[in-house]
């Protein structure tokens, strides 16, 4: 089940990988090849996940938090 979040926007899954030191510090290593797109250096973007748009019917029946994502246009808010 997808916890609430903003409805209508996509969500990008990415995987930064990290290393700790010997003092208990953590960096971040560098990417050096993938066959996935990269947001920098440090980080893949492994994958999308698209939430849909809130609709009139969604928004009467959702929970409070998912509510605060509809609009006054689609006429749901309450």
């Amino acid at each position: 089940e997808i916890p609430p979040a903003a409805a209508n926007r996509a969500l990008w899954v990415v995987l930064t990988v990290w290393r700790e030191r010997r003092n208990g510090e953590y960096v971040s290593q560098k990417v050096l090849a993938s066959d996935h797109q990269l947001l920098d250096d440090t980080q893949v973007i492994l994958g999308e996940l698209a939430l849909p748009a809130a609709t009139p019917a969604t928004c009467s029946h959702a929970p409070s938090p998912a509510r605060r994502n509809c609009t006054m246009e689609s006429g749901a808010n309450e």
